[in-house]
C-alpha cells in the first residue's frame, strides 16, 4: 500500500483505517495462502485442490 500511495506516505497523510483496511485485504485474500508442511502428500493435496477451483 506505501508503494501504491508513495506522496501520502511522504506527507503521513496514509490514516490508520488505510492500514487496517489493507491489513484485511492481505488476511482474507485466500488465493495467495500459504500452506506450510512437513508432509509432501498433504502439500500435493492441497494443490490439487487449489488447481480445481
Amino acid at each position: 500500500m506505501e508503494k501504491e500511495h508513495k506522496w501520502k506516505k511522504f506527507f503521513g497523510l496514509i490514516s490508520f483505517a488505510d492500514y487496517q483496511a489493507a491489513e484485511d485485504r492481505a488476511i482474507f485474500d485466500f488465493n495467495k495462502t500459504l500452506y506450510l508442511t512437513e508432509d509432501v502428500d498433504k502439500a500435493i493435496e492441497f494443490l490439487r485442490k487449489q488447481a480445481a477451483e
